[in-house]
């Protein structure tokens, strides 16, 4: 059993939300996972919020998919043919949930709460460390408060002001390069045009050589081209 194969089985046995009671959250007796094998190696890896209460799925082919949908149109305008789940990971693409189960509240879906992103942000790690991505793109404010507690970076609260910094976390013994941008799965919030952007802007990026002193770095906004400083939207 290889790490990626451990850490999904933990994940599977984890009931510490249900033991907790913590809000909203509720605790699957079968846990969504990804229906593919990751890719070796992971050229970027995508972090979203959480799988949803029931309905579609990400990973799930046989039914529509918002988040899906949303994330394949941004990655065709940033010149990625890809149509289908199989060509998102074969040509080195792969998608985890920051928060491992759902949340519900009146039978739909509600965002996962502080307590929720808490428990999981180790499990994120651990599946992090065990993909050992070349890159990272989060998808939104709530898997970015996440990854925040996962890799311990100090970001800020809104989209508008993290999107454009880039971060790099220590994985594997290498710097990983690490942005944040909007979730694809809707359009509401006004950002999804740049989307693509962030993503042609993080596949720019490389891994550089580890340092163990330091878990996690930020790189100035003047390190950035001019068009993706920190704060633009």
């Amino acid at each position: 059993m290889n790490c990626w194969e451990i850490a999904q089985n933990e994940i599977e046995e984890c009931r510490r939300c249900e033991n907790d009671k913590v809000r909203y959250l509720v605790v699957p007796e079968k846990k969504r996972h990804p229906s593919f094998s990751p890719p070796q190696p992971t050229r970027l890896l995508f972090i979203s919020v959480a799988p949803p209460w029931g309905g579609s799925y990400f990973w799930d082919n046989t039914r529509p998919d918002a988040l899906r949908k949303g994330l394949f149109e941004a990655l065709q305008k940033a010149e990625q043919s890809i149509s289908t789940l199989s060509e998102f990971r074969d040509q080195g693409f792969f998608l985890i949930p920051a928060v491992k189960c759902p949340s519900c509240k009146n039978g739909n879906d509600h965002l996962p709460t502080s307590t929720a992103l808490k428990n999981c942000a180790p499990f994120l790690r651990k599946e992090c460390e065990s993909l050992s991505p070349e890159r990272i793109l989060v998808l939104g404010k709530i898997p970015m408060q996440s990854a925040s507690t996962a890799f311990n970076i100090e970001i800020p609260s809104k989209v508008e002001d993290f999107r454009g910094t880039l971060f790099h976390v220590l994985l594997g013994g290498r710097q990983i390069p690490l942005m944040g941008t909007y979730f694809p799965g809707n359009k509401r919030h006004g950002g999804f045009e740049h989307i693509a952007q962030d993503i042609r802007e993080i596949l720019s990026k490389s891994p550089r050589p580890g340092r163990e002193k330091s878990a996690a770095t930020m790189n100035k906004t003047d390190d950035l081209p001019s068009d993706q400083t920190r704060g633009m939207s």
